[in-house]
């Protein structure tokens, strides 16, 4: 095989598995805001408790949200100087897939059976799994309202390590901070 054709083969797998690692985020934002004067964020506070104790996930986020935003320019500040409001959430949802294939099988023993007298049989694969989903919310913080929202939604894996926990995070809200602010 030429050296050029094996080179092209492995760039095409490279670029295919690229595509498949991309998150599929869904955005919406507020077609009358003004984005331009959005510079510097905090984060809003949580309403189900008092702040002081985090989860490893929760610290996660918000150190991949200020990675992002940070990237792009903005400033993290005291929520009091704040132009927005950064608001995120996760979600947990089992799913189940069914899937039910048919198969033939069998033996046609005299010229005159058609396609008609073979076995179909049947075969059910059950599957479960966890979907996770990541909401980010930028609140404008002098109108109070939610003026761009995101979602990521991925399948949830419980072998990963806690470097691995990071880096799909990382990689999830870069792909959703990419889009803000809306163009």
């Amino acid at each position: 095989m030429p050296r050029s054709r094996i080179l092209l083969i492995a760039f095409l797998s490279f670029i295919l598995s690229a595509c498949t690692l991309a998150p599929r985020v869904n955005t919406d934002f507020d077609t009358s805001a003004n984005f331009d004067h959005l510079k510097t964020f905090a984060f809003a506070p949580e309403a189900s408790s008092d702040g002081s104790v985090t989860t490893l996930l929760n610290k996660r986020v918000k150190d991949a949200i200020t990675s992002a935003l940070q990237g792009q320019g903005h400033q993290l500040v005291a929520e009091s100087g704040a132009d927005f409001l950064v608001a995120f959430h996760t979600s947990y949802e089992k799913r189940i897939d069914v899937d039910t294939y048919y198969t033939t099988w069998g033996i046609r023993p005299f010229w005159w059976y058609g396609p008609y007298h073979r076995a179909h049989v049947p075969t059910t694969r059950v599957r479960e799994y966890t979907v996770g989903t990541l909401v980010v919310d930028i609140i404008d913080a002098k109108a109070k309202t939610v003026v761009w929202s995101s979602s990521a939604a991925n399948t949830l894996s419980k072998s990963l390590s806690p470097q691995e926990r990071e880096e799909k995070i990382n990689r999830v809200v870069s792909a959703m901070i990419a889009e803000f602010p809306p163009q």
